[in-house]
């Protein structure tokens, strides 16, 4: 009798830190999601940003409507190289 009443405290704290580990793996696997999701987002959304640089330009390397080259049409190229 007294073993199974020296048991009770033991198993109630088993299964405490069983549900404490369940809760945070689900924590941990909801962040890794959110993790994922944002990373894959943000190459989605590059992918997206690169696409649009190139589409104004011909596959030849053309002008665009505003006289830009490939060469010249960053930010950068435009402060450093103003046009003339």
């Amino acid at each position: 009798m007294d073993l199974k009443k020296a048991l009770i405290p033991v198993i109630g704290l088993i299964l405490a830190a069983a549900l404490v580990a369940l809760t945070a793996g689900v924590a941990y696997g909801v962040m890794a999601l959110l993790v994922g999701l944002v990373i894959v987002g943000g190459l989605v959304a590059g992918y997206g940003v690169s696409k649009a640089d190139e589409a104004p330009f011909a596959d030849d390397g053309g002008a665009t409507p505003l006289g830009d080259t490939r060469e010249h049409s960053d930010v950068s190229s435009a402060v450093t190289h103003p046009p003339t």
